[in-house]
């Protein structure tokens, strides 16, 4: 009986806790959105789309890199990605927010049926998770049932499903010769992690450094190259129908041409937990993501690119580089991986100094 009062005395400070941090509101929506109830409406949300006629199980696009790695990219549901980043010279893989993992299992026999050089065999070494809710996280424990060799990895701060290993900001782990870093991006929730990832290609007499997950690059003595960031929600999604733009610079993380959702802190609130201003949506923008390579690659969560241009268009409608964006849109060329230059180009979550932004 004591044993059970003390589980749920912590548990009733942990719910106080976060009522405290989000307010009242803030903390039913995250009860709610991580709840049992909603993983099993979730469940029944995937079924119903794999039973759909149009379902396709093996649809994904490849982006190399440098010749060294390769990121897929999954589309699942109506709008969400997954992605399977491989590493050439060992064969080791690391999955990105595998939260349908039929779809990702059959992408990933796909992969593993046309490996070439048959040598070094595609190993899934890590699942990568963004963030905690179930379009990111609800497949983790499926796939690594199927794949029991991967570790899956979260923010600390996050309560991801199956996590085995807890991550933070400036944490690496290796994926062959591939380097992969934490980012830390709280906001969309507070243990939110983006994934960025660096490989070395050795030319002589000069060697190129390469930035892979999510958003790539490389670079090298007087060379550019390309690098990956996987950014989850942080750049992707705004709620126009919530878009002052005060709110919503501080609401999310990013999307091609946008943000996402301020679930769980807002820039005042954190700042104010953490006795510290870097930890706030702006910092993530500008000096998280904002000061990666301008060629790395990003590689976001959902697909909101039509609505966020549109949006872009409304605050900066003699953008040019936003306006040729939604040309290339409309031509049914792909918008995912976007660069980290294209963000600063149309993105105006990332553009809050232009004074057509600020104005």
């Amino acid at each position: 009986m004591a044993v059970v009062l003390y589980v749920v005395g912590l548990a009733l400070a942990a719910l106080a806790v976060r009522i405290y941090l989000l307010g009242s509101k803030k903390a039913l929506v995250n009860w709610i959105a991580n709840s049992s109830i909603f993983y099993y409406m979730y469940k029944r949300q995937l079924a119903a789309h794999h039973a759909s006629p149009d379902f396709n199980v093996t649809s994904f696009e490849t982006t190399i890199l440098d010749g060294a790695a390769t990121v897929v990219t999954i589309p699942f549901l109506q709008d969400n990605f997954a992605y399977i980043l491989f590493d050439h010279a060992t064969g080791e893989c690391a999955a990105v927010d595998v939260a349908d993992p039929q779809v990702v299992l059959n992408v990933w026999r796909a992969l593993v049926a046309h490996r070439s050089p048959p040598s070094h065999p595609l190993t899934l070494k890590y699942i990568l998770t963004t963030h905690k809710h179930f379009d990111h996280a609800g497949g983790n424990r499926k796939l690594k049932a199927a794949l029991t060799s991967a570790t899956i990895v979260g923010g600390v701060l996050d309560s991801v499903q199956g996590s085995t290993k807890q991550t933070w900001h400036g944490d690496k782990l290796k994926v062959g010769s591939l380097t992969v870093e934490t980012l830390a991006v709280p906001c969309h929730t507070m243990g939110h992690v983006a994934y960025y990832g660096t490989v070395l290609l050795y030319f002589l007499p000069f060697h190129i450094s390469c930035d892979t997950v999510l958003s790539c690059v490389v670079s090298a003595t007087n060379h550019t190259g390309h690098g990956c960031v996987f950014t989850g929600d942080t750049l992707s999604q705004y709620d126009i129908k919530d878009t002052s733009c005060k709110v919503v610079l501080y609401g999310v993380v990013v999307f091609v041409a946008g943000t996402g959702r301020f679930f769980e802190g807002n820039g005042d609130q954190v700042r104010s937990i953490l006795h510290d201003n870097s930890y706030d949506m702006h910092r993530n923008l500008s000096q998280v993501l904002g000061a990666l390579p301008p060629t790395t690659r990003v590689f976001c969560g959902h697909e909101y690119t039509l609505q966020n241009l549109s949006f872009a268009l409304f605050v900066e409608p003699d953008n040019v580089a936003v306006q040729t964006k939604v040309l290339l849109l409309r031509v049914g060329l792909p918008t995912v991986p976007s660069t980290l230059a294209d963000e600063l180009a149309t993105n105006p979550f990332m553009r809050i100094n232009e004074p057509t932004v600020a104005k």
